[in-house]
């Protein structure tokens, strides 16, 4: 077999910008489109975060209930929890929901 010839055919260059204008009838199907295709990254993201704080909650609730007289049932267990994540948070903000 013979080297193939690349001259025959012409390579393309850069794609033209296509421009499209968008009509006030096809704004709530385009926007509807949008918020479907951002969801799921929404969510990604979300999932992502949460796999970051979900055990540091688990921990500092564990550690309220050894800490507080009653555990969970304390009056001022839901206060020092908020107390605490809100202090992981601010150490983490790569974490925020």
């Amino acid at each position: 077999m013979g080297e193939l010839d690349y001259s025959i055919a012409p390579i393309p260059g850069p794609p033209t910008p296509i421009r499209v204008q968008i009509a006030g009838r096809e704004w709530p199907w385009l926007s509807r489109i949008i918020e479907l295709a951002r969801r799921p990254l929404l969510q990604l993201r979300y999932l992502r975060r949460a796999r970051l704080w979900r055990p540091q909650l688990t921990r500092i609730t564990a550690d309220l209930e050894k800490e507080l007289p009653g555990g969970r049932s304390n009056p001022q267990f839901a206060d020092l929890a908020i107390v605490r994540m809100s202090r992981w948070f601010r150490d983490h903000p790569e974490a925020r929901p």
